[in-house]
């Protein structure tokens, strides 16, 4: 799971005039959960900004930045900066429609019966598991609403994946990754931002 907090901390710098600043990022994200041999940061210091402004206002924002991403380094965090190019991408509905499912009690006897019949789908060479097979394979044995609501409640926790590159679509293909690659979908974090620290 990850967990994020609003506005978690004031970074002070000083410009070129001397001046005391501070600057305030929007989110701090903690990762509970992470593979240090893939990204050795557990914590995401995040900064918001509309790409228009971010370029438009570079010269104003780059001190700001410089401090945010020493303040960052200085931890062993990351620093990175979302825009709404990004926001705005294919992942914007994704996170939006599975945001609900993070806060779903999980109903784990279903949950094993999902993830029972997209591993023995994909056993399949033939066969891809897609939302709508698993909900085909189930109807006979399970409400199709309490499927459908474990099925996005799986992908959400990350127990599930969909490329959502390709679009958020129930014919799409949904595959379970490696216990090491499991990891929760609330914010697009992977996707490359303008400045990394």
């Amino acid at each position: 799971m990850l967990e994020f907090e609003e506005q978690p901390v004031h970074v002070s710098w000083r410009g070129p005039e001397g001046k005391p600043h501070v600057h305030t990022p929007d989110f701090l994200v903690t990762y509970t959960r992470f593979d240090p041999s893939r990204d050795p940061h557990l914590k995401c210091l995040v900064e918001v900004k509309y790409r228009f402004d971010q370029v438009k206002n570079l010269a104003q924002y780059r001190p700001a930045i410089k401090a945010a991403i020493a303040y960052a380094a200085d931890r062993g965090w990351r620093f990175k900066i979302l825009t709404d190019f990004e926001i705005r991408g294919p992942f914007l509905y994704p996170v939006r429609f599975l945001l609900p499912y993070l806060r779903d009690s999980p109903d784990e006897a279903m949950e094993a019966l999902v993830l029972e019949t997209v591993a023995r789908q994909a056993e399949r060479p033939q066969f891809k598991p897609r939302v709508s097979t698993v909900l085909d394979d189930l109807r006979p044995r399970a409400d199709p609403a309490e499927v459908l609501r474990s099925l996005w409640r799986l992908v959400a926790v990350g127990r599930l994946r969909m490329d959502f590159r390709k679009g958020f679509m129930p014919c799409h293909k949904i595959w379970a990754p490696a216990p090491s690659e499991a990891r929760p979908l609330l914010l697009p974090l992977e996707l490359p931002g303008l400045y990394r620290g």
